[in-house]
């Protein structure tokens, strides 16, 4: 395994808050959105280390997830 990659523990730390939110708001299948919205975070998270902020793109994919399972 990769140093880069995060442990599991970490893992389902940065999950488990998300799900239970997630599961609160009724979400049909929270396990998967909240894997992809850390996905999400994670990539522009490293790309504003390198430029001034996040790109316009994250805010629309984030919009078009919450769509697709029913919350935007």
């Amino acid at each position: 395994m990769s140093s880069m990659a995060p442990s599991r523990s970490r893992q389902e730390t940065v999950l488990f808050p998300r799900l239970m939110q997630l599961n609160r708001a009724g979400v049909p299948d929270p396990e998967v959105l909240a894997e992809q919205l850390v996905v999400l975070h994670t990539g522009p998270a490293d790309y504003t280390l390198l430029t001034v902020g996040y790109p316009d793109s994250v805010r629309k994919a984030v919009e078009a997830l919450l769509t697709t399972h029913g919350i935007a």
